[in-house]
């Protein structure tokens, strides 16, 4: 006859208390990381909600161009988004300042790209020079350049009588030297229908009725002097 196999003994009332214990703080311990889990959700949220509205370009605006409340809109922005902008609540005092740069539709203005400067100021004129590729530098211009507008042969060989303008005068130039006059861009334009470029030049009063007759002649060269101020 077999013995019937001996049962295993019951837990003793420590062994029941240390594990109702660890239950209890295994469970405790999943409430704190469901907590913690459900507030980092929450701040997580909250952080992508914090948005504020800033002022868009509704429509192309020139280089120049005085701005009217029609060429903006506004659009919510990340709060934490590191760029430069301008409140949509400060549309008012946006409105009837110029434009440093061409821009186009749905662009987000920048303070930098806005100015109160009228161009030209007394005592300057604007004159629009019309060149190919080949008659300026290869590197893009951009405003504030100082810059030359130098004769260059014509048709005879010969270049336009020499004078030097700038600053306001004009002088003979040494014999030989083409005529020249110091200029400082304040934009440009890619003419698509012809490949040329158009370069917008602030000169003195006084240089821009000469310049503006030698340019007409297609007879002028861009010279771009030293950037370093």
């Amino acid at each position: 006859m077999t013995s019937a196999p001996a049962r295993p003994a019951a837990p003793t009332p420590d062994v029941r208390t240390r594990v109702k214990v660890k239950r209890r703080n295994a469970f405790a311990l999943g409430i704190v990381v469901l907590i913690l889990a459900v507030g980092g959700a929450v701040a997580l949220v909250n952080a992508v909600r914090a948005t504020t509205s800033v002022l868009v370009v509704a429509r192309p605006i020139a280089q120049g161009h005085v701005i009217t409340a029609e060429d903006l809109r506004s659009t919510t922005l990340n709060a934490d988004a590191k760029i430069p902008t301008i409140l949509a609540s400060a549309k008012a005092s946006t409105v009837g300042r110029k434009v440093t740069t061409t821009l186009p539709a749905g662009s987000i203005l920048s303070p930098d790209e806005l100015t109160d400067t009228v161009t030209p100021a007394s005592g300057q004129a604007v004159v629009g020079v019309t060149v190919t590729p080949a008659q300026m530098p290869s590197e893009q211009l951009v405003p504030g350049d100082k810059i030359r507008v130098v004769d260059t042969p014509g048709d005879n060989g010969a270049a336009n009588t020499p004078t030097t303008t700038g600053a306001g005068s004009s002088s003979p130039a040494a014999a030989g030297t083409p005529a020249a006059s110091a200029a400082t861009v304040i934009g440009t334009r890619s003419l698509t229908e012809t490949g040329q470029v158009s370069v917008d030049v602030l000169v003195n009063t006084s240089d821009a009725a000469s310049l503006a007759a030698r340019v007409s002649t297609k007879h002028v060269a861009i010279v771009l002097d030293s950037r370093e101020r």
